[in-house]
């Protein structure tokens, strides 16, 4: 595994503190077994990730996308994502761009109808890209500056991402939303994040469709239609994929007993925590241990 295996308690993606403050956080990322690769989250930056080799699903929203070798794949601000390997060899190279951090600070570009579009977010881009000459070039551009960390790389990276926005407004725009539809949209995920903090503060405890609904101030029915709707997920298949999460970074991290660890993540019966813990990760919890542990 080319990254450390990182749960984000608060499920706001993988930044750390050091890097809240970069306009542009790049990673690269190798995985060599097939399973979920990184849990439903979200944040605030455009995300682009470029596929170096084998195939990978991205769950955005409710869109599922198959991304493969040298594809481009973009993920929205405020869109929750999931990714899922379906090879046993992937690699990527991921590009977090914080816009307002990017744009916001330029007098010369406050006056500019794109930069204002952009920092609210009015821009929406196509989630998949093939065979574009131009931004792969300039993202293999910005691999090459980030891993030979040149003097000035940062202002290299900067002025590259500013051309595949601007590629990126020009080519792969697929719809500029009226304020309103934004509103409703943050509505929407504002009704979900009260439910998907219950479930981080009492991931140990039993927690069901009724108790989330109720936190949220919806029914359950209009509650299991909003979360599908945002996340892509029925709201207790999205615990299970945080349970598991959890129980992944525990399992790696302490001595407890899979017994112990199911407990912990709130699951009372250990064959049960095994089947879901397979289903998502593709493998049991004791092989998942031992296999970590020998790299």
């Amino acid at each position: 595994m080319g990254r450390e295996l990182v749960v984000n308690e608060n499920m706001y993606g993988y930044v750390e503190d050091k890097e809240i403050s970069k306009p542009i956080i790049t990673e690269y990322c190798s995985f060599n077994e097939k399973g979920s690769i990184f849990p439903p989250h979200w944040h605030e930056q455009l995300m682009i990730l470029y596929i170096e080799k084998g195939k990978m699903i991205l769950q955005a929203g409710n869109q599922q996308i198959i991304g493969e070798q040298g594809t481009i794949l973009i993920v929205n601000p405020n869109v929750i994502h999931s990714g899922e390997n379906i090879n046993s060899d992937l690699a990527y190279y991921l590009f977090k761009i914080d816009l307002l951090l990017l744009l916001g600070n330029q007098p010369d570009l406050q006056q500019s109808i794109y930069t204002e579009l952009l920092l609210k977010n009015r821009f929406l881009f196509e989630e998949k890209i093939t065979e574009d000459e131009f931004i792969l070039g300039s993202i293999q551009k910005m691999i090459r500056e980030y891993e030979e960390k040149k003097e000035g790389f940062e202002l290299v990276l900067r002025g590259l991402t500013y051309q595949i926005l601007t590629d990126l407004i020009r080519s792969y725009t697929k719809k500029i939303p009226e304020q309103s539809e934004i509103d409703i949209q943050y509505r929407k995920l504002n009704q979900i994040k009260s439910a998907i903090k219950h479930m981080e503060k009492h991931i140990s405890e039993k927690i069901t469709l009724d108790d989330l609904s109720k936190v949220s101030h919806l029914s359950p029915v209009h509650f299991s239609r909003v979360f599908k709707t945002v996340s892509g997920f029925p709201p207790m298949d999205f615990l299970n994929q945080m349970r598991v999460q959890k129980a992944a970074q525990l399992l790696i991290t302490t001595d407890k007993t899979i017994i112990e660890i199911a407990l912990e993540v709130g699951f009372n019966d250990g064959n049960y925590f095994s089947r879901i813990f397979k289903k998502i990760k593709n493998e049991t919890p004791s092989n998942f241990r031992c296999k970590y542990l020998k790299r």
